[in-house]
């Protein structure tokens, strides 16, 4: 999950942020905050974006949820579980499963998945031959919202327990999966909380999470560690905007209700009678809540490369060890006995708040609240998704859409509509506009403006042709579905199955095709809901829309000018002390926004894009794909400066192709003026390109054009059909652009607003920035504060120069997918010829040489003051580069990394408590390898931290050392099988291979020729390397991020020893670096 304004240009994307390999424990904030998060999570309509805050960036990318779920309609013979306290009492026997019959499957899972329900949950087993590891998740419907109010943070902090150890296995989760490179995680929602873990295939790590229901060590030593974990995750959520708007937007709420609570929990809401209180309420609300209403809808979703038979046998042995389920249970945990979401808030609906951010933010955004009357309105909404149509329309960026005309008259740079439907009682639609400087001037004139595109849908009729669309491109998804990524789809999926209620005969398990009460014979790509289906969604549309009024609208404006206001005016929030004022929404105002008229406003028109023939290409016709290369082949095209290298898709057989095509030049980045201009231009590119591309890229086609240190590359993918013809179309518009000196000046406005974001990251991700920035050539890779100056006075005339020369250089090309294996090169050189059609002359480097890394002898030490003085975090990376850069070696350091990196977490999170973020990461630095160090703490400083990383490194030696064999083999052959993990859609094989050409290896089994290599790798090796590289004490950059004020602020110039380097010195270091590498 990120919100978009986390999105940095090119320039400030170059900032490093830790890998996070070890458990990150997040508490997921309320669905009330409302910052451009685009999550395209548990959606089917193929616009569908659920506007709800995640976890800042520090999370895994898996945080964002982005990928789709598809339909597990359940149809059922037998009876829904029994309700009575009696039926429920563990027997002595084996619970008896009652199975599920699935039906409407996608084809990639017909034959390989079984679902069935148990006393203390429902389990749903998929079986796929090709994976190497196991994934598992669980998640109970007990979230943030059931926290007794005064204890808050209660649930995240019972999250964190979970981990510590069970009375049947004491030792943590995390201990024993890094014995095996596996991996945990887990994130506390409003209401329920997902456990998940991938691991080598074993029923001991299944047992470990499945313990989490059974027998919870809950030990009070550990009580002060996981509170101090909790508040420094608190600690380093203060200077987020997501959490302090999100908590901001709670006193919309009523007080009484429990989505206005504070969830994160911290020191002062926790600890304030002790930490003996703190565990005895913590078993109390645990049996209470896991062990008697969530212990009954707990969800298991287990995938494995095991039979179906075993795996559900795995299961059914461990939860036979399930307690029994308590009687006094809390009957209003669920949404039954809430009060009224939004009766009697703090700041009522009649008020704009105007809001502070950290950040340079500049956004208005508008929500409709939805109150459920009824379970069955619930479920209506779930299943046939009205607001989603609704965010459709209103969301669209083609002509005549709302988008189109903010932009136009220059009051926006982009604007997003979604839906949240996270809290069980209440859902949303909501409206984010990123406001310009006349935006901001006239956010009142903007929101009239929105009401008149809502009247249009309140006085009109919703069109057959926009339900059939939406429902064509969700079953296209739901049809050609695989699993790509097991962990994230685990967490996704159980979250998904506590959401579904079963109805009657049918029961849904995780998220699904569009209108499951119409499948109309249900196996194939629909072509709509038919008659009956339209005219339900209809049905539900207008009733949603009498919720989106004028009288029923929560107005927020985030802006720096709050500051301007007049101090007497000025209100803090209570926890984050985030800074607003509120506005009266007068009735005067209202009656505008109900009477505007909508003859402004209008439909998308059809999508001449949405496919509706999908065929693969006869490439199996006598031919073993077994036989054919692994590599893609290569050839030259007739024109010299051009490489074709292509592959015919003969495994993962979907109607898809990619291509991307590079074209190589050092140019684009020679100069910091260069970077600033190359940035501008793959701005202004995207705007210009905004409206034609939005309806193909609603049907899953996509063209891009992304400007780097490589040269420029052009990639267009996407279902066949027309996929050759739509590249021709793109290209020819991208060579008849005439950029005006407007468009020029407003992407540079926006590129430069953007790039000030860099100084408001996390002080670990500005660390490991500067951590990075002194292994690259000053050729390769510019300062952020250079180009953003660069950026700042950058002018048209300059501009037009540079850009007469964005498509030079040697072209070369990668394309792989959906074409007849029989007809070689030909059409992939149907693509390079297109592209040499439209641009024939094109001048090349003399020579393009790739990057070379800087080779780090002395140590070095930068130490920079934090550019956001609110942020009282400090943070320290070190890098230690090792010397060699063979891949015997490279693999060497992934072993000594996977085998510290719980060591260095255990030791300096869990022992020593420096900080919420503790990681080691494995880092690419040119041919070789890198550990990175990185700890961020609200309570030590940077010489506290520096001092614990260098004396976690010095011992790391005899920490090696002291490994048995059998752990060192299981660490060993978890990377193996890691590696050896096969590709899952088309595009993973088409980056691996792209990333070999691009940096001209050439090594198309890489994966295979490490796996055999780390099997012949002993402990001696691994040992007898990490020695020489501590005791040589060469290759190490230190960086620490200080903050200048707070408790634990700092002076640049206090250092403990040796030469340190500050932030104006670093350019005159990384010259002196390249004249001695």
């Amino acid at each position: 999950m990120l919100a978009q304004f986390y999105a940095l240009s090119v320039l400030v994307a170059l900032v490093a942020s830790p890998t996070s390999s070890f458990t990150t424990n997040s508490i997921l904030t309320p669905a009330t905050c409302r910052i451009n998060v685009k999550l395209y999570a548990q959606s089917e309509l193929p616009n569908r974006k659920r506007v709800t805050p995640h976890s800042p960036p520090s999370l895994p990318p898996h945080f964002e949820r982005r990928n789709f779920l598809h339909l597990l309609t359940l149809s059922t013979t037998l009876p829904l579980l029994p309700t009575s306290s009696s039926a429920l009492t563990p027997s002595s026997s084996p619970p008896t499963p009652l199975k599920i019959n699935l039906l409407s499957l996608p084809p990639s899972l017909r034959s390989s998945i079984s679902a069935y329900t148990l006393p203390g949950a429902t389990v749903t087993c998929i079986s796929l031959p090709d994976v190497r590891s196991q994934s598992v998740a669980l998640s109970v419907p007990v979230g943030s919202t059931s926290q007794p109010r005064e204890l808050k943070g209660l649930p995240h902090f019972c999250e964190h327990m979970l981990f510590l150890g069970s009375k049947k296995y004491p030792s943590s989760l995390e201990s024993y999966l890094s014995q095996t490179t596996g991996s945990s995680n887990a994130y506390t929602s409003p209401e329920s909380t997902t456990y998940y873990l991938t691991s080598p295939p074993s029923p001991s790590s299944l047992d470990r999470l499945l313990r989490f229901l059974i027998d919870p060590l809950f030990d009070l030593g550990a009580v002060s560690k996981e509170i101090n974990a909790v508040s420094s995750e608190h600690t380093k959520n203060l200077q987020s905007d997501i959490f302090r708007i999100s908590e901001l937007q709670k006193l919309r709420l009523n007080p009484l209700h429990p989505s206005s609570q504070f969830f994160t929990g911290n020191i002062t809401t926790l600890l304030y009678k002790g930490e003996e209180y703190l565990r005895n309420e913590l078993e109390l609300w645990y049996y209470k809540t896991y062990a008697g209403e969530g212990r009954e809808k707990a969800s298991i979703v287990y995938i494995s490369s095991k039979g179906l038979r075993e795996m559900e046998g795995e299961v059914l042995e461990r939860l036979n060890d399930l307690p029994p389920i308590l009687n006094d249970v809390d009957d209003a945990l669920g949404p039954d006995g809430r009060p009224d979401p939004f009766l009697n808030p703090t700041i009522p609906k009649s008020k704009i708040i105007k809001i502070n951010p950290v950040t340079d933010l500049t956004q208005l955004t508008i929500s409709f609240p939805i109150t459920y009357s009824s379970e069955k309105m619930k479920q209506d909404y779930i299943l046939l998704k009205p607001l989603d149509y609704l965010s459709f329309i209103l969301g669209h960026e083609g002509s005549n859409s709302l988008a189109k005309k903010l932009k136009n008259d220059k009051l926006c740079t982009s604007l997003e509509v979604g839906t949240d439907d996270d809290i069980n009682d209440y859902c949303s639609l909501n409206i984010n506009v990123e406001l310009t400087e006349l935006g901001l001037k006239n956010y009142k004139k903007i929101i009239e403006v929105i009401f008149s595109y809502i009247n249009l849908l309140k006085t009109s009729t919703l069109p057959d042709y926009i339900i059939n669309e939406n429902v064509i491109m969700s079953d296209l998804s739901w049809y050609y579905f695989t699993i790509t990524n097991p962990e994230s789809y685990v967490s996704t999926l159980s979250n998904s199955m506590l959401k579904y209620k079963f109805r009657e005969e049918v029961g849904v398990v995780g998220d699904m095709r569009v209108g499951v009460e119409f499948l109309e014979g249900g196996q194939g790509v629909r072509e709509g809901l038919g008659g009956r289906g339209n005219d339900r969604v209809r049905e539900l549309v207008n009733e949603a829309l009498t919720y989106i009024s004028a009288d029923n609208v929560h107005i927020d404006l985030i802006t720096k000018e709050v500051e301007n206001e007049k101090p007497t005016k000025w209100k803090y929030e209570e926890l984050y002390g985030t800074k607003y004022v509120t506005e009266d929404i007068t009735p005067s105002m209202i009656k505008t926004w109900r009477d505007v008229d909508p003859e402004i406003a209008s439909y998308p028109s059809p999508n001449k894009f949405i496919p509706r023939k999908m065929e693969l290409q006869n490439v199996n016709e006598g031919l073993n794909p077994s036989k054919v290369p692994l590599a893609p082949l290569t050839v030259l095209s007739p024109i010299e400066t051009s490489t074709l290298w292509y592959k015919p898709d003969l495994k993962f057989l979907k109607p898809k192709t990619l291509t991307t095509l590079l074209l190589r030049t050092k140019n684009h980045y020679r100069t910091s003026k260069n970077v600033a201009m190359s940035n501008i231009y793959e701005n202004v590119i995207q705007r210009k390109f905004n409206e034609f591309l939005y309806d193909a890229q609603l049907a899953g086609k996509s063209f891009t054009v992304t400007i780097g240190g490589k040269g420029t590359s052009i990639t267009v993918g996407g279902w066949d059909g027309d996929l050759i013809s739509f590249w021709e179309s793109c290209l020819l518009k991208l060579s008849s652009f005439v950029i005006r000196k407007e468009e020029f000046e407003s992407s540079r406005e926006e590129i430069f607003k953007n790039s000030k974001m860099f100084d408001y990251a996390m002080p670990y991700s500005l660390a490991g920035y500067y951590g990075g920035l002194v292994f690259d050539k000053r050729e390769d890779r510019k300062e952020v504060y250079d180009v953003r100056e660069e950026i700042k006075n950058a002018s048209y005339d300059d501009f037009k120069k540079f850009s007469e020369n964005m498509f030079d250089g040697e072209a070369v090309m990668l394309t792989q997918g959906n074409f007849d294996y029989n007809l070689g090169p030909k059409p992939g050189l149907r693509y390079l010829s297109i592209f040499d059609q439209i641009f024939p002359a094109r001048k090349t480097d003399s020579k393009y040489v790739q990057p070379i890394i800087n080779i780090i002898k002395d140590p070095v030490k930068i130490k920079v003051k934090n550019p956001n003085p609110q942020n009282f975090n400090a943070a320290t990376t070190l890098v230690v580069q090792s010397s060699k850069f063979d891949m015997r070696s490279n693999l060497i350091i992934e072993i000594s990394c996977a085998i510290l990196s719980e060591r260095f977490y255990e030791e300096l999170r869990t022992i020593k408590q420096l900080g919420y973020v503790v990681n080691l990461s494995v880092k690419g630095l040119g041919d070789g390898r890198g550990a990175i160090f990185t700890v961020m703490s609200g309570s030590y400083g940077s010489k506290i931290l520096e001092k614990e990383i260098e004396i976690f490194l010095e011992k790391s030696v005899e920490v090696l050392e002291s490994i048995g064999g059998r752990e060192f083999k299981t660490v060993v052959k978890g990377l193996g099988e890691r590696k050896s993990e096969n590709d899952k859609r088309l595009g993973q094989e088409f980056v691996r291979n792209w990333a070999e050409i691009v940096g001209e290896k050439y090594v198309f089994d890489r994966r295979e020729k490490e796996v055999q290599t780390l099997a012949m790798i002993k402990k001696e090796e691994v040992v007898n390397l990490w020695r020489d590289i501590v005791e040589s004490k060469q290759g190490r950059v230190w960086a620490s991020v200080v903050p200048s004020a707070g408790p634990i602020r700092e002076s640049v110039d206090d250092v403990i020893e040796g030469e340190v380097v500050g932030q104006g010195e670093i350019a005159s270091l990384r010259a002196e670096l390249d004249k001695t590498s």
